[in-house]
């Protein structure tokens, strides 16, 4: 989510007393103390916070009854970042005036940006106790809730900012982020499409609504708004990262490799555009090219666990299991609960025949992820081929019930379960394999096998029949056990 902080008001008070005075001297410090509030006016309005920091103080000290003087002393100790201080005299100002609306909403802004969330927002709810007709409490109190991932009570809170003012600035694209993280993606294209039609020119939206279609893995209409967020802002380094990563996932993989290198030209000190870069090169087989791009990701930041964890993949994948190993090691160094790198680390030890710790890495895995999937599956591997069928069976089944719909793992637990002589178990987990993947020939040959063996020949035969649709060349070797 873009942040975007409410703009503050500055207050033009001329400080003339209400009150004729007979004092010479008095009506000449009024003189000043209203120059001076000018002056820090026009000082902040410049960006000169320092100065208007000095002649805020200066009218405070000629006049320290003002309210509006302490209020602009406090959002020009903002503008300096000096957040206690501005805390300070913004709290002095809602002394000076209670229900001093502003004065809240500013108050509110500088505790979150010292960290103090919960006092921030409880500023904000001042506010708007002050006057619940304003906008401005609200958008912002949205902003901080969403920063606390409390995505829920900061839609309401942005919803309840649009219902006062439908065109505040950027609120409907806060509700499409609020809508996009809570994964409400149909609502948060909604409120995004409207943030595009109060302003066409705003390319945080494209590429939002890019994100939306990526999550929904939509990757031709994400494509197609990165590249109008681009079209608005030509150096947008995060749209031609997420770019490439749609055109990836199109299967279009050298126009995906043309974008991470656009992005690596925006920005060269940054590493991510290196390592999706390299997962394109992997993809394609192109191993050189993807430890090149690990490796200069890598240079740029050496405690990038992911880019560990990608280079490690790479390694696996050239065979070079050691280095691999070490990799996914140094991944976990940096990131103790990376539970992606234990995954494949197992999966490099079980290549090399170190059950025992393929074991150990997987169950870290599951021990980060208790319902990984992929380390049930990794240890199923692990106990089938020390010919521990039981707990194969046992993990197998683990895997399938993360992923129903996961072929592979419904077929070898049908091997376990036969090599376990549980032959109905074993048809009905073949069964299931094929209900998800019709056309998966081998495991039509082990069902069919299975009913030849249990003298079941008719089954069988639809079995080789399945294999012949499929032009399979294990028709032959199933009539002929169909045959003996």
């Amino acid at each position: 989510m873009t942040r975007r902080r409410a703009c503050f008001l500055i207050l033009i008070l001329f400080l003339t007393s209400s009150a004729i005075s007979s004092s010479f001297s008095l009506a000449q410090a009024q003189d000043r103390a209203t120059a001076l509030f000018d002056a820090g006016y026009q000082q902040y309005k410049d960006g000169r916070y320092a100065e208007a920091v000095e002649s805020f103080k200066e009218v405070i000290r000629l006049r320290s009854n003002s309210p509006e003087a302490q209020y602009n002393l406090g959002i020009s100790y903002y503008g300096l970042k000096r957040y206690p201080e501005g805390i300070a005299a913004l709290r002095e100002a809602i002394r000076l005036k209670p229900g001093y609306y502003d004065a809240y909403v500013s108050l509110g802004n500088a505790l979150d940006n010292s960290g103090q969330k919960s006092d921030a927002i409880s500023a904000y709810q001042q506010a708007i106790g002050a006057d619940p007709s304003k906008p401005a409490a609200y958008a912002e109190m949205g902003v901080v809730y969403y920063a606390m991932n409390t995505y829920q009570k900061a839609l309401e809170a942005f919803q309840q900012c649009a219902r006062l003012k439908p065109d505040y600035p950027r609120v409907q694209r806060n509700i499409g982020d609020a809508y996009l993280s809570l994964k409400s993606y149909p609502e948060a294209l909604a409120a995004y499409n409207i943030a595009v039609s109060q302003n066409p020119s705003d390319y945080a939206v494209y590429y939002a609504i890019g994100n939306t279609n990526y999550n929904l893995k939509k990757y031709t209409e994400a494509a197609a708004s990165y590249r109008e967020s681009m079209r608005l802002k030509p150096d947008y380094y995060e749209a031609y990262v997420f770019l490439g990563n749609s055109l990836d996932y199109a299967g279009q993989r050298s126009d995906a490799i043309a974008a991470y290198q656009q992005a690596t030209k925006i920005d060269p000190s940054r590493a991510d555009a290196y390592s999706e870069m390299g997962v394109a090169y992997n993809s394609s087989k192109l191993y050189d090219k993807a430890l090149e791009s690990y490796q200069q990701g890598i240079r740029l930041k050496p405690d990038y666990p992911k880019l560990q964890r990608n280079i490690g993949v790479t390694y696996h994948n050239l065979g070079r299991n050691e280095e691999a190993a070490a990799a996914y090691k140094t991944a976990i160094s940096q990131k103790p609960d990376d539970y992606e790198a234990f995954l494949k680390l197992g999966d490099v030890y079980e290549g090399m025949k170190q059950h025992s710790d393929a074991i150990a890495a997987y169950s870290n895995a599951l021990r980060v992820k208790s319902d990984y999937g992929d380390a049930y599956f990794g240890l199923g591997n692990v106990y089938y081929n020390t010919e521990k069928y039981d707990e194969a069976a046992t993990d197998y089944k683990q895997a399938v019930h993360s992923d129903p719909e996961w072929a592979v793992a419904w077929y070898y637990l049908g091997d376990a379960y036969k090599k376990l002589n549980r032959s109905p178990d074993a048809i009905a987990a073949y069964k299931e394999a094929i209900r998800v993947k019709p056309d998966y020939a081998d495991v039509h040959f082990r069902l069919g096998s299975l009913y030849v063996e249990q003298g079941d020949k008719d089954s069988a035969t639809k079995e080789y029949q399945a294999l012949l649709d499929l032009k399979s060349s294990l028709a032959a070797d199933l009539l002929a056990k169909i045959q003996k």
